[in-house]
């Protein structure tokens, strides 16, 4: 049975976040790629909190895909250092099929 991944990075415009996540699904590093927001960030940078609105980029794939589509968020992204993190994903055997499918697994 392949892993699945949900992998998430945040963005401070909605247009980068919608680049990368077409990008994503056509290089077949996602089956599927939403983008939400904007959301509220809190964090510290440079030594002072921040409170910033975001984009929410979250991509259903496979967990041995995990280190590719990192490298494409990182090459790409407006950040000097993107949150860029993956939880494990359980779903139905038919959704999971669809995913490693679309990502050519």
């Amino acid at each position: 049975m392949t892993d699945l991944i949900e992998l998430k990075s945040t963005y401070e415009q909605e247009a980068p976040a919608l680049a990368m996540a077409k990008a994503l699904v056509e290089r077949k590093l996602a089956a599927c790629v939403h983008v939400s927001g904007p959301v509220i960030s809190a964090f510290v940078w440079d030594g002072a909190p921040q409170l910033e609105p975001e984009w929410m980029l979250t991509a259903k794939t496979r967990a041995d895909l995990f280190e590719a589509a990192a490298a494409a968020i990182s090459e790409a992204h407006p950040y000097d250092l993107p949150c860029i993190t993956a939880t494990p994903m359980t779903a139905t055997a038919a959704f999971r099929d669809w995913v490693v499918r679309e990502t050519g697994g």
